[in-house]
């Protein structure tokens, strides 16, 4: 059953008797229509003037979206979740995360200009390399227990992919000292790069590598070294090699970012200046490397502070940052308390089987075919 209501509603304890009647008049005196919205029971669903219909009829549900009417089945009532399905909700609430932590260290690259999808990109690409471990149970393993190789590849924005605009590809490795190492090759800036900027006059590109090292269980994360290469766009950029030479704090694994920008020359004010936008800003990661070693407790801590002072004296900007949001230890206290209850919980008592009767020997009776 569907009724014609107009938007002009009145409901409430106020809606009946004397009370209905003045506020009907008043309404009349202002030239709107006053209708008077049935008790909820009564309620299906509601088709206003312009034509959206919203509300429940029977086992369908309306609403307008984006200037649609949509139908909808309504949901079916949810069953009691197991404790199973509860830890595996809360394992991808730790993905989630440790993926927004790892956005906003990323933040020195993609510069907050990424595309909406990069969220689920990252969410997706850190709970696969938590899923990746299987040396241990959920409640107990975290991203530095997984791959974090999935992360690689990861685009910041899908609007304009590094992978497709550039045409040559950086590659990153460690050498013997354990030091990460880039090999940029040859970068032609009017052939090797694909861009919107080729109608624009003039111009400069900017290629950047942010390599950040990650400890989650002492919940810090730092940035390793940071390396750009500038060359105008009518020229070459020549192959050479890049070495972060940084102490790497133990206990962390690491990431290496690249990202491309164009910018172009503020005469007024004599300075070079971004061009970058939703459209055009080229980055991903370009390499993970593993954990090595484990930081002992209250080693974050510890670490940022005298980072935090060290800047505060010095006059720079602080390379170690706390991770604020991280919700991850929490989570696996929950984890872990799921799980032990479901051990609890099903423990049943082994069935012992049946004994086998003495063989009472050979028994006198009658030869019966079947």
């Amino acid at each position: 059953m569907i009724a014609e209501w107009p938007t002009a509603v009145v409901s409430g304890p106020k809606a009946g008797g004397r009370n209905r009647t003045f506020y009907n008049n008043k309404l009349k005196a202002r030239g709107r229509i006053p209708v008077i919205r049935p008790p909820a029971s009564e309620t299906m669903a509601i088709l206003d003037n312009h034509g959206g219909i919203y509300g429940k009829a029977g086992t369908v549900v309306y609403r307008r979206y984006r200037g649609m009417n949509i139908i909808q089945g309504l949901p079916k009532q949810q069953r009691k979740r197991s404790s199973a399905s509860k830890a595996a909700a809360l394992e991808f609430g730790l993905a989630s995360t440790t993926a927004a932590e790892i956005r906003d260290a990323f933040q020195v690259a993609h510069r907050s200009l990424y595309d909406g999808g990069l969220i689920n990109r990252c969410n997706s690409a850190v709970y696969r390399s938590i899923l990746a471990c299987r040396s241990k149970e959920r409640g107990e393993r975290d991203i530095h227990d997984g791959d974090v190789s999935f992360l690689e590849g990861l685009e910041f924005n899908n609007n304009s992919r590094f992978a497709d605009l550039v045409k040559v590809k950086p590659e990153a490795g460690r050498n013997d000292a354990g030091q990460v190492v880039v090999k940029v090759p040859r970068i032609d800036g009017q052939r090797d790069i694909r861009a919107w900027v080729r109608g624009i006059e003039g111009g400069r590109y900017v290629l950047k590598f942010v390599l950040v090292a990650f400890n989650f269980r002492e919940e810090f994360y730092e940035y390793v070294g940071i390396r750009q290469l500038t060359f105008f766009r009518s020229q070459s950029l020549e192959a050479q090699e890049l070495v972060f030479d940084r102490e790497v704090p133990p206990g962390c694994f690491l990431a290496l970012t690249v990202s491309l920008s164009f910018e172009q020359k503020n005469l007024m004010e004599n300075k070079w200046e971004s061009l970058n936008s939703m459209e055009f800003n080229p980055g991903m990661v370009l390499a993970a490397f593993p954990t090595e070693g484990e930081a002992e407790k209250g080693y974050g801590k510890a670490r940022t502070d005298r980072e935090i002072a060290a800047s505060k004296a010095e006059g720079r900007t602080c390379l170690t940052h706390e991770l604020s949001r991280y919700q991850g230890k929490k989570l696996l206290e929950k984890m872990q308390k799921l799980l032990e209850r479901k051990k609890k919980q099903g423990k049943k008592e082994k069935r012992m089987p049946a004994e086998e009767p003495e063989d009472p020997g050979a028994l006198e009776g009658r030869r019966v075919k079947f």
